[in-house]
Formats: structure tokens, C-alpha cells, sequence
């Protein structure tokens, strides 16, 4: 293999849960407009007091969009599989990713379901209590995800990584 494999979430699938995070932004500043009416329209303290409350929920929610806007912006593959190392994903946006020599990955499974690709790694470098690390890889219409799973397959069977069941134990 002499490139470099990538496999990355679609934008699609990025631009609906930005749209959800704008949305719930939209929808926090518009109570907060509410509360704000309320408290000058009554004069009751309460409805200020709620108003008061919702600003933190807003700045939570305007940060996580800011941040799911800035992440959909700079391209991050999910999965990068080199001649010799894998890259994946790490879990905080601020940390670095997760890069894995590929001949200590043990094992690989690789399926598609429904619209996703779920691909689960076996190898002494896994910290997960399940013994296995899995990345899940989104797909949208304009992506066939058997298509994705065999390609991954191929892939892994070319660097000569074994290919394994969720229920077979890994034998060491």
C-alpha cells in the first residue's frame, strides 16, 4: 500500500448537528428574550431571577456550537490508516489523536449498519474496559456503507491484520 487511506464522517451528517446545536442557541436566547419581557411586563422578580439562570445554559450551548462549527470546518479524518501506523480520533477535541503502529493492532471487525460503519480494533494499546476500541463512521446517501466496510476490509486484510468476530475471544 503506498497512500494513505482516509475514512472521514460526512459533511452532512456534521451539518445536521450543527444545525441542532444553532438551534438550541436560537431557542435558549429567544427564552432568555421571554424572561427578560416577562420580568419588565409582571415586575415580579421571579421571571429576572429565570432570566438570570438561563445565561449560563446559553453561553454552554453557544460554546458546544462554536465548537461543532469549528470542527466541521477544519477537516479531521475519523480514521487514517498509513503503511505503518493508524490514526484515530481522540475523544476531547483538545487532545491529540490516537496514533497506533499497525502491527501492534491485534484484530479488526468491521461492519456496516444501516447508514454507519462500525469498525472495532483489538491490541495491548486498548484502555477501553471492553477490550476493544470502536469508531463509528457516518454515512450519508451519496455513501454506501457495505461499500465502505469491504474497502476498510481490504485494507486491513492488506497489512495483514487478522479479521475477527465481536464474540470470538482474542487469542494472544
Amino acid at each position: 500500500m503506498k497512500e494513505t487511506v482516509r475514512f472521514a464522517p460526512t459533511p452532512k451528517a456534521r451539518a445536521r448537528s450543527i444545525a441542532a446545536l444553532v438551534a438550541g442557541t436560537v431557542a435558549a436566547l429567544a427564552a432568555l428574550t421571554a424572561f427578560v419581557m416577562a420580568a419588565q411586563l409582571t415586575g415580579q422578580m421571579l421571571w429576572f431571577l429565570g432570566a438570570i439562570l438561563m445565561v449560563p445554559a446559553i453561553w454552554v450551548a453557544s460554546r458546544r456550537a462554536a465548537w461543532a462549527i469549528r470542527g466541521a470546518v477544519k477537516f479531521r479524518p475519523a480514521v487514517e490508516i498509513a503503511e505503518k501506523t493508524l490514526v484515530l480520533p481522540s475523544l476531547s477535541p483538545s487532545a491529540a489523536p490516537i496514533e497506533v503502529p499497525v502491527r501492534k493492532v491485534k484484530a479488526y471487525s468491521v461492519q456496516a449498519q444501516g447508514s454507519s460503519v462500525a469498525l472495532m480494533l483489538w491490541g495491548p494499546w486498548v484502555s477501553h474496559p471492553a477490550g476493544y476500541e470502536l469508531v463509528t463512521l457516518g454515512c450519508d446517501n451519496s455513501c454506501d456503507a457495505q461499500a465502505r466496510a469491504e474497502e476498510i476490509a481490504q485494507v486491513f486484510d492488506d497489512l495483514g491484520v487478522a479479521q475477527r468476530t465481536a464474540s470470538e475471544p482474542l487469542s494472544a
